[in-house]
C-alpha cells in the first residue's frame, strides 16, 4: 500500500477490508497490508490495488493453496 498515492485514503479501506475478509476464511493467511511511501499504481484508477502472493520461504504448493483463497475472496469481495 503505497502512502504516496493521492488515492492513498480509499484504497487502504479496500486493501484492509480484503484483509479482513481473506483472514475471517483461513485465519493468518494474509500478513497484513504493508504500507510503503510509494504510489506503485494507486493512482492510475480508482480502483487499483497490488495484490502479492507468497514469499521467499513459500512452496508452490502454498501459493497455489493461498491463491484458491483469493480468488474465492475476491469473488466475495466484488460481489458485495
Amino acid at each position: 500500500m503505497g502512502k504516496g498515492s493521492s488515492n492513498y485514503s480509499d484504497v487502504n479501506k479496500r486493501c484492509e477490508k480484503l484483509s479482513t475478509m481473506l483472514n475471517q476464511k483461513i485465519p493468518k493467511i494474509c500478513r497484513g497490508v504493508y504500507l510503503k511511501q510509494s504510489h506503485y499504481n494507486q493512482g492510475v484508477t480508482d480502483n487499483m490495488m497490488l495484490i502479492e502472493v507468497g514469499a521467499n520461504e513459500n512452496t508452490y504448493e502454498e501459493v497455489q493453496n493461498s491463491l484458491n483463497i483469493l480468488a474465492m475472496v475476491l469473488d466475495e469481495y466484488l460481489s458485495a
